[in-house]
């Protein structure tokens, strides 16, 4: 999925995060946290998830 995020970026395309359960696990919140440095274009969410990306970053 990185390399992918990195490849869209490379070639101008957009690319939406999913924070899907974010607040789940350690492991959710930490690979959205690297997804989010990776300059996505457009966030899908809703309101916990939000909460949640911004509470540990």
């Amino acid at each position: 999925m990185k390399v992918a995020a990195g490849v869209a970026n490379q070639l101008g395309k957009p690319w939406v995060l999913d924070p899907a359960a974010v607040g789940a696990s350690g492991y959710r919140i930490n690979a959205c946290l690297e997804f989010i440095e990776l300059k996505h274009t457009v966030v899908r969410r809703n309101g916990s998830e939000i909460i949640a990306l911004f509470w540990f970053r």
